[in-house]
């Protein structure tokens, strides 16, 4: 989708939108709208490329924009007439209404800011409070930046005195940000606006009143869609001057010195305090960082005497500063990672001082406070922090409130301790602070204690022994005093990409599928980060089968152990988890009854074509290298959709402002899967004009609930299970499951 051009899809009916009329059963549904078959050939390094709906990627064409419109009136209609959609989307609304949301807690000069969406609220605004006690205000409503309210926060950064937020929003989560300032004591805009400013990273200097931040170049007519995001750079600004006059002190063609690819992404970093600036480079989606460094007096556009600090060589993960003293976290020639440290004056990384050993617990993250650096570690899937004292005491592990994930583990170089957030399977959000004078945590306040009725939940961490011996974790998420006598509707999900783990997490809008007899599983395949970089490195490109077989053993375990039955099993993949999920039902349709592919990758061959397409050539691999076009095939589901096959019921999702994956992936594995199927189950395609890529990415709390009720509401009417299945047709069977 290129830039303004792809506003056509806006005809598409929102799914999200807020409903006047509920529909009734008896409403008249449209006919699903066959796609135009147009085979095109392709010859990549000796592997044959058949594509019946390659002109789909022409997202703005008349002919896709009426398939498109016709999908999802059919999708709209069909999950319309199941009146226990009504029933879900009810208690969803109720349980999303009883708390309040914070997320990306930052703490600078005793102000505390934080993103919250109240309980009754439709979007995250930035919010800010002096010390625990004092009163919290609203900084900025992202709906009252735009005339049609569509707005949201991106991210956002105080200045180190905490006097101005400067803060990225973008309309219907299309994260095309532009970057804004706020004065924190007046509540006003300053001047300043910045576009092409996705994913700006905006790094204030010490006196607040200048910034470095990352900025896109602009596109020339015509240019190809994936260089969208390409030639990034690295820019200075003062307050009040013209942006469009700011000098590029980094990045993609800055300097012949530092040489960047069109892919990589450039960041500047500073530390309070800090005489020194860093810059970083992510090639692409690799977790391996190229650092530079330089006095941050001699920072002049592209004479700034940038000296490289670490290589991808190295494998540096994360980076953190105190005094002169630079820590690195590295997993060369540690699986799980390690802490390094070296001095800023003279680094040497060959000879740097090991102050965190690599052992079986996977270290992911460092926090630098005043007194000691922070260490995040996942212990069998459990957030640990690890004490490391400056004064040269040996490394303490903490004992946190309980266990479960850590999130915006937040230090600040001016005061002692830190903050996080805590949650689990079972039990919500809590943000706690850390007195190292007191060795004792306590409730920041920032969310009310937990009190909506609900289930009593329980979970089982266990592991599974994949088709090649691996043991893989499975996480189980249902209702205390499940009966294993039968078998229960299950949703099993699985990611498997770029090193990111899921972690433990507590939504209450689960609770309408547990409370419901559903068990929630979720897989944790190779591709992910759970065991380290070593688990990423096992499920990346021509190792991405492993991927799919972890989630096929997970699978099995769950219908061998009674907890469901293959027609009782629905599988789910989001991003590039539809890579995992539907690999699994095109490799093994007999065990899964449902499937979820939201915004999903599925045609990894020709996704090098989107926007963030080259990015992710790292991960999944290049048509460019022969040696990666046979793996990129195999990892694509669409490519192996197979005419006459039994397929479960499946509900693809897609987005027309998604900047990540194009719209055109579901709806071409949408085709495929219609024109293949031969188990008289639906395949529906359901697109959202008004959203991006998800959660997290400026859908609002209403779009999130009317999609998570289609989505519940197709499982439990294809596991044949749920509430009040009245005025429904049981789903079709076709074939036996292979357990």
């Amino acid at each position: 989708m290129r830039g303004a051009r792809s506003l056509p899809v806006l005809g598409l009916t929102a799914c999200c939108a807020a409903q006047t009329a509920v529909p009734t059963s008896r409403q008249e549904v449209p006919p699903q709208p066959r796609a135009a078959v147009r085979s095109e050939t392709t010859e990549l390094h000796a592997t044959t490329l058949i594509d019946p709906y390659r002109w789909m990627e022409d997202v703005e064409s008349s002919e896709f924009q009426a398939w498109a419109k016709g999908q999802n009136a059919h999708t709209r209609a069909t999950l319309d007439r199941l009146d226990l959609r009504r029933d879900l989307l009810e208690r969803i609304r109720a349980l999303a209404a009883g708390r309040d949301e914070v997320k990306n807690l930052k703490i600078r000069a005793s102000r505390q800011f934080y993103l919250k969406r109240p309980a009754a609220a439709d979007t995250f605004k930035l919010y800010v409070r002096d010390g625990r006690s004092g009163p919290e205000r609203v900084l900025i409503d992202p709906r009252a930046t735009t005339p049609d309210g569509s707005a949201s926060i991106d991210l956002y950064e105080p200045s180190p005195d905490g006097r101005r937020v400067a803060f990225n929003v973008s309309m219907n989560g299309s994260e095309d940000a532009v970057l804004r300032v706020l004065d924190v004591d007046t509540g006003k805009l300053l001047p300043d606006t910045i576009d092409r400013a996705r994913h700006a990273e905006p790094r204030w200097r010490a006196d607040g009143d200048s910034l470095f931040y990352r900025r896109y170049s602009k596109i020339s007519p015509g240019a190809a869609t994936a260089a969208k995001y390409q030639g990034s750079r690295d820019y200075f600004h003062v307050l009040g001057s013209d942006p469009d006059h700011d000098v590029a002190v980094f990045g993609y063609d800055v300097s012949p010195r530092v040489p960047l690819a069109a892919a990589d992404s450039p960041y500047v970093f500073l530390w309070p305090g800090c005489p020194y600036v860093f810059a970083l480079v992510q090639h692409g989606t690799s977790n391996d960082l190229t650092l530079y460094v330089a006095p941050l007096v001699s920072v002049d556009g592209a004479r700034t005497p940038w000296k490289k600090l670490a290589g991808v060589e190295d494998q540096v993960l994360d980076m953190a500063v105190h005094g002169d003293d630079v820590f690195l976290l590295t997993h060369r020639d540690a699986a799980r990672s390690k802490v390094i440290r070296t001095s800023l004056q003279a680094p040497d990384l060959a000879r740097a001082d090991t102050v965190i050993a690599p052992s079986e617990v996977v270290v992911s993250e460092l926090a630098a406070a005043s007194d000691a650096l922070y260490v995040r570690t996942l212990d069998s899937g459990i957030g640990r922090i690890v004490r490391l004292a400056y004064d040269g005491a040996a490394p303490r592990s903490l004992k946190l409130p309980f266990d479960g994930t850590i999130a915006d583990l937040v230090a600040d170089q001016a005061t002692p301790g830190f903050a996080l957030q805590l949650q689990s399977w079972t039990r919500p959000k809590i943000y706690y602070s850390y007195d190292p004078s007191q060795d004792r945590f306590a409730d920041l306040g920032l969310l009310p204690r937990a009190t909506q009725p609900g289930p009593e939940l329980a979970s089982l961490e266990t592991q599974v022994k994949s088709k090649d011996g691996t043991l893989v974790p499975l996480s189980i998420v249902y209702q205390r005093g499940l009966d294993r006598k039968h078998p229960h509707p299950t949703l099993l999900s699985g990611y498997g990409s770029y090193g990111v783990s899921i972690h433990p997490s507590f939504d209450p809008r689960r609770l309408a599928w547990l409370e419901n007899g559903g068990i929630y599983a979720v897989a944790h395949i190779r591709g992910g980060g759970e065991y380290g970089e070593e688990w990423h490195l096992a499920g990346m490109k021509h190792n991405k089968q492993n991927t799919i077989d972890d989630f096929i053993a997970c699978a099995r375990f769950l219908i061998d152990e009674g907890y469901t039955s293959a027609g009782r099993l629905a599988a789910e993949g989001t991003s590039a988890g539809g890579l995992t999920a539907g690999g699994a039902i095109t490799q093994h349709p007999e065990l899964f009854a449902a499937a979820l592919v939201k915004v999903g990758i599925v045609d990894a061959v020709r996704f090098e074509t989107a926007p963030l397409g080259p990015q992710n050539a790292r991960e999944f691999g290049s048509t460019a290298v022969p040696d990666e076009v046979k793996p990129l095939y195999d990892m694509s589901p669409y490519y192996h959709v197979v005419d006459g096959t039994c397929y479960p019921a499946v509900l693809l999702t897609g987005a027309a402002h998604d900047a990540r994956v194009p719209v055109w992936q579901p709806a071409k594995m949408a085709a495929r899967l219609q024109a293949a199927t031969a188990s008289g189950k639906p395949i529906l395609l359901r697109l959202d004009s008004g959203a991006g890529h998800g959660y997290g990415f400026g859908t609002t709390n209403s779009q999130l609930n009317e999609e998570l009720a289609d989505c519940y509401a197709f499982l439990f009417w294809q596991l044949a299970s749920g509430p009040d299945r009245s005025h429904q047709h049981a789903p079709a069977t076709c074939g036996t499951a292979k357990s």
